[in-house]
């Protein structure tokens, strides 16, 4: 929508920005990695081992979740990404990726990595996530699959990306 804007800066904080006025109405310290969902409505954000959800209509952290998989060693920054629906969150981390319901913060599937997930963003029609890692850039279909608890998730079978042409290997 255009009405806010999120920084990062050097000192290690997220500032958000009302951009009609122009004055700062959020400072998180600690925290990286921020992206906006689809409709604008909410923000993620990294801080630790953990990716936290802001509502932004009403100025409040909705929810923070804490990864599934133990990361061994020094904490990595997370990045997450919303579904262009806005109902799923996908995770990188570490140890995986982590996919879950973006307003009660379920988790729906793991697909663990031996290798840290750096980046993570959804197609424009939130079928496939695009997964960046030290390997390359694969592509992972998302299915929904149904089980006797409810609605789960399938991520994948990965296909890597070559790295010019970004053609399907």
């Amino acid at each position: 929508s255009g009405r806010w804007l999120a920084s990062w800066a050097w000192d290690g904080s997220s500032r958000l920005w009302d951009t009609f006025g122009g004055t700062q109405l959020l400072v998180m310290p600690g925290t990286v990695a921020l992206q906006f969902s689809e409709d604008g409505r909410r923000l993620s954000f990294a801080a630790g081992l953990q990716i936290g959800l802001w509502e932004l209509a009403l100025g409040d952290e909705s929810a923070r979740v804490q990864s599934v998989l133990p990361d061994s060693g020094r904490p990595y920054s997370y990045t997450a990404a919303f579904s262009p629906d806005g109902r799923l969150l996908a995770v990188a981390c570490k140890s995986g990726l982590h996919l879950r319901n973006a307003i009660t913060s379920e988790l729906l599937a793991i697909r663990t990595n031996n290798r840290p997930c750096m980046t993570v963003a959804f197609d424009p029609k939130g079928e496939t996530l695009l997964v960046g890692d030290e390997k390359g850039l694969w592509r992972l279909p998302v299915r929904p699959v149904a089980d006797r608890t409810g609605t789960q998730f399938q991520l994948g079978p990965p296909r890597l990306f070559e790295s010019v042409g970004q053609r399907p290997v």
